[in-house]
C-alpha cells in the first residue's frame, strides 16, 4: 500500500515536473502565428483609421468654416 501511494507521488511529482518544464519552454508554433496574426490585424486596423479619417477631415474643415 506505502509502496504504491509511493509510486503515485513519484509520478504525479514526475508530471508537475514536465508540465513546469513545458511551460519554461519557447512559445508554441500556434502562440507565435497567433501573435503574427493579431499584429497584423492591428496594423490593419490602423491604416483603416488613418484612411477614414483622411477623407472625413476636409468635410469637417467645410462645416466648421
Amino acid at each position: 500500500m506505502e509502496n504504491e501511494i509511493l509510486l503515485e507521488t513519484k509520478e504525479l511529482l514526475q508530471r508537475l515536473v514536465e508540465a513546469v518544464e513545458k511551460l519554461n519552454s519557447a512559445p508554441s508554433e500556434d502562440t507565435i502565428i497567433a501573435f503574427f496574426a493579431l499584429v497584423a490585424a492591428w496594423i490593419t486596423i490602423a491604416f483603416l483609421l488613418v484612411e477614414r479619417h483622411e477623407k472625413i477631415a476636409p468635410i469637417f474643415k467645410f462645416l466648421l468654416n
